[in-house]
This record gives structure tokens, sequence and C-alpha cells, in this order.
């Protein structure tokens, strides 16, 4: 079944869901949800965070949390979906039928969101952050995305990735292995925003969960095997939030936000709001460091 398919006929709670303690209303609301992760962290989606900026000046790389730094073993589960515009009070109101149809959205397609190259599918993959420059930890994007789209489309399935932080931590292009799929051989990535949020309040009020999370706006350009010209292009905003959950265990929520772009049609009556929400946890377990080969 395609992504919008299962959009489209409203199969939004996949199992497990409820036994996350998220409601049924989290999915649903236009304004707000709440749950709890498997270490009673109290999470919080607040859809005014949601609404896309057109003009932003270019963010720098973010620092890490000195808890996240290693290898880690990632469990990502799709737990469901919203559609803020579609609601009855929402300004300006998007009818689900208009946006489900929209094709071009990412999410709808294999691989129009890198990190989660097959929104409705649980995927499992390594991702790591790295020490560097005295002691600050960053993401390694190269790894990070290679094995994210490695586990939908298989091992080296990704050639190349030209990504240099240090001169532009804003842009990324990767290449896919030809026929690897229908949807891309050429990714662009270009990051426009990206922000730091304060954590969440902790059990009392004088206290906070220790949390990191943070926005990264992201627009997508993917390029067919055929030509250019059949490129297509989608702007989303990831909100990530990772709690620190126990010795070598990490819970993190992804929300991705799906914006119509400029060219698409249905930029003229949605304009900068969003119109697809997705939700994914992930169970983010350290991973053994590689064996050693004798003589070193």
């Amino acid at each position: 079944m395609e992504r919008r398919d299962l959009l489209k006929d409203g199969l939004l709670l996949l199992g497990g869901v409820m036994g996350l303690g998220l409601p049924a209303a989290a999915l649903i609301h236009p304004r707000s949800a709440s749950a709890a992760t498997g270490a009673a962290v109290p999470h919080t989606v607040d859809y005014t965070a949601f609404q896309k900026k057109l003009f932003q000046k270019p963010p720098g790389l973010l620092t890490y949390p000195a808890w996240m730094e290693g290898e880690w073993q990632v469990s990502c589960k799709f737990i469901g979906a919203d559609f803020p515009s579609s609601a009855a009070e929402a300004s300006p109101f998007v009818p689900k039928g208009r946006i489900v149809s929209d094709t071009g959205l990412p999410g709808f397609r294999r691989l129009s969101i890198a990190m989660v190259p097959d929104v409705g599918k649980d995927h499992a993959f390594r991702m790591r952050f790295v020490s560097k420059n005295g002691g600050r930890v960053e993401e390694d994007k190269i790894f990070n995305l290679k094995n994210a789209l490695e586990s939908e489309l298989g091992k080296a399935a990704v050639t190349t990735i030209e990504y240099n932080p240090d001169k532009n931590p804003n842009r990324a292009s990767l290449n896919l292995l030809p026929g690897a799929s229908p949807n891309a051989q050429r990714i662009e990535l270009f990051w426009n925003a990206r922000s730091v949020l304060p954590s969440p309040p902790g059990p009392d009020s004088s206290s906070s969960t220790g949390s990191f999370r943070f926005l990264e706006d992201v627009r997508q350009v993917s390029l067919t095997p055929q030509l250019a010209e059949t490129s297509t292009v989608g702007d989303y905003r990831h909100l990530w939030e990772f709690y620190p959950a126990g010795p070598g265990l990490i819970k993190a929520y992804l929300s991705t936000v799906a914006y119509a772009t400029p060219q698409d049609p249905l930029f003229q009556t949605s304009g900068l709001q969003p119109l697809v929400v997705y939700f994914h946890l992930l169970t983010m377990r350290s991973a053994p460091a590689p064996p050693q080969v004798a003589g070193e």
C-alpha cells in the first residue's frame, strides 16, 4: 500500500501506539499532544512551532550533549500521522482529500525524506555522534544518512555522499547506485534552519527532563535516473527530541512536518502552514565497538 493510501484510509493509529501511552487524540488534535516514553519522560508536540518561515539566516552546526557521543543501534517505529491544516478550526483550512492527492508532498513517496526513506515502515539502522574540535560532539551526517537510506535500499546502495561541514554545514549531495530506486538517483539536501529548543519541564517545576531537542528545516531535491527536469522538490521540518533513558539507552521522538512548496498548486491554499505531520519513535542502544584486528 502506498503511503498516501495508508493516510487516506485513515490508518493513522498503528499497532503499539497505545502501548506507548500515546492517546488517540494526540494524533488528531491540531494544537498539542502529550505522551510518555518508556522512561516516563513527558513528550509534548507544539504545533505552533511548525509554521514554516521563508527567510532565515544560514544555520551553523549543532553541539550535541556528551551523553549522545558514540555509535547507536536505532530502531525507528512509525506511530502515526496528523493533518493540522484539515482540522475544523484550522486557518487556512485544507481538506485532507486534497492533501493526500498531492503525491509530491514529502513522505508520500519513498526516499522523499532522506532520514525516513519509507515513512510508514519500521527501520533499523545505526547513527553516530563524534567528538571533534576540543570535545565538541557533532552528528556524523555522512554515516547517518547513508545508514538510514540503506536500511530501505539495501547495503551499498549509497555510492557517495559529498558533505563538508567545515566549508558548508548546510548542503549535502548523495548519489545512489543506478537502479536502486525509481524515485531518485541523486539527492540534494539543503538545511535552511537549525535551532535548539529548551527542555520540557521535569516531574516538578524546578527541574527539567535533561533532554536535547532541536528543529531542522530541510529542502530536498530528488533527481530521477532519467532527466534532471523530472526532479521533485520537497520542504519539511524535523523536530528531534532525545531523552537519556538509562545506561546505553536513549529514547527519541521524531516529528516530521511536510509543507507545500511555492511551485505546488496546493501552496495557493496552504501557504506556509503544515500539511502533514509524521510521528516516529526511536529506541537507541549503544552499539558495541567493532572487533579489533589482530596486530593493531
